[in-house]
């Protein structure tokens, strides 16, 4: 890590500076991009990943027959599963003369990864997160205060702070020492602010309680969870600032980012992102299970990886002019979304906005075992009546099924994943 040193920052900025341009290329401008990318990336798995040589080869496939973004049909969905049951074989050749990075994911929906990202695709990453806050009024060198569920950054992640003037505080903090950080925070020039939806809610809700009203953000960024727009309503009313969600994973970096028109660009530049139907077909307009190739990391690439995510992409073009594509929503995990007993689906995002007001119910987790049987795990506060739950079961029947069995289990806790979400749906039908 400590090769990256001034270079990581200088790379960042080049680029940065560079996908300022190509945020105004054409659509078609776009696309011969990207092929070209993917072009160039389908030459060094063909003679250097064994795991994507022995697909092509069986089906016949050379790297001169790629020649259009549809061509990426000739490879497989690539799943977790996948890439742990053949890690070595997904690793470049000349992986060890990379600069790379160890990676993991949490293992919240039951399948850990651990993968590897090099300097070329970090850099991009890093100048995808930079151009996309440049659409609001944030500009490199203002304050960024970040409530973050680490306490300490890694080396990566200080170059990064110092870089943009980060500051991090811890989101799991007790009430009394949120005091003492507004405290600190109005000592900052306080800009823009960042962090999970869930944490900058919840400390939007302290400040109402605790009447701090000084507290000011122009721009705030959220990311990582579904933002819903009770969240985004109180968050801009108390803090006097615009909302701006943004939309990534760990396994590959920066995927998409909210203008001003609340529209998420897809970063084209760096990554191809699919939306695929049960039939592995690709749809618009229509969710499905996200897919997304990362056309920067050569150490170890990751083709039509299925990160887990459902969501829509849309052709519309946006009032912005940017003729990057648009992901019109991201609708959660596949594993949160409740099944019916018409064979529809029910995306985790439905339930926030209809629980809220709910004083009885501090917490909440909705658990599908089978199309029959659904757990409701509740966290009760002091207010908590029979007349709320009535209510939340009322809610669940109408939406899946008036027949099945809910069954409440009342806990002390509802643990949050290894990164600090709450997962509020969870389902066990594939």
């Amino acid at each position: 890590m400590l090769k990256y040193g001034r270079k990581f920052g200088n790379r960042s900025i080049t680029t940065f500076k560079h996908l300022g341009q190509t945020q105004w290329l054409s659509r078609d401008e776009i696309n011969s991009y990207q092929i070209m990318k993917l072009k160039k990336l389908v030459n060094h798995i063909y003679y250097n990943v064994p795991f994507y040589r022995d697909i092509m080869q069986s089906t016949g496939i050379k790297p001169e027959d790629i020649r259009s973004l549809e061509d990426l049909n000739y490879f497989p969905v690539l799943t977790k599963k996948d890439i742990n049951d053949n890690f070595d074989n997904i690793l470049s050749k000349d992986f060890k003369s990379r600069m790379v990075i160890k990676a993991s994911t949490g293992g919240t929906t039951g399948d850990p990864l651990i993968f590897y990202r090099d300097f070329n695709t970090r850099f991009w990453t890093e100048a995808a997160l930079l151009r996309g806050w440049s659409w609001t009024k944030y500009r490199i060198g203002d304050t960024v205060i970040k409530f973050s569920n680490n306490d300490f950054p890694s080396l990566l992640g200080k170059m990064r702070t110092k870089l943009i003037n980060m500051y991090y505080f811890p989101a799991f903090a007790e009430k009394d020492q949120l005091v003492d950080y507004f405290t600190r925070l109005n000592s900052h020039n306080q800009f823009c602010l960042t962090g999970l939806s869930s944490n900058l809610y919840r400390i939007a809700v302290e400040c109402a309680r605790l009447n701090i009203d000084y507290i000011r953000f122009p721009v705030i960024f959220t990311t990582a969870e579904m933002l819903y727009d009770y969240r985004r309503d109180l968050l801009e009313k108390t803090f006097q600032g615009k909302v701006y969600d943004y939309y990534g994973c760990n396994e590959i970096g920066s995927l998409a980012y909210e203008c001003d028109h609340d529209n998420k660009h897809i970063t084209d530049e760096h990554v191809i992102i699919e939306t695929i139907n049960s039939n592995g077909k690709s749809v618009i307009d229509s969710p499905g299970e996200i897919t997304i190739t990362d056309l920067d990391n050569y150490a170890m690439p990751f083709i039509r990886y299925r990160n887990g995510d459902v969501g829509t992409i849309t052709d519309k073009s946006c009032p912005c002019k940017r003729e990057l594509r648009v992901l019109k929503s991201v609708d959660g995990r596949s594993q949160e979304l409740l099944k019916t007993s018409k064979g529809e689906h029910i995306p985790s995002g439905y339930f926030p906005s209809k629980f809220k007001d709910l004083a009885g119910i501090k917490r909440y987790q909705v658990i599908q075992h089978d199309i029959h049987r659904i757990e409701l795990k509740i966290v009760k506060s002091n207010s908590f009546s029979q007349q709320e739950l009535s209510q939340m079961i009322d809610i669940i029947r109408d939406k899946v099924g008036i027949t099945v069995n809910i069954e409440v289990n009342t806990c002390d806790h509802i643990p949050l994943t290894a990164v600090g979400k709450m997962r509020l749906v969870v389902t066990h039908i594939p």
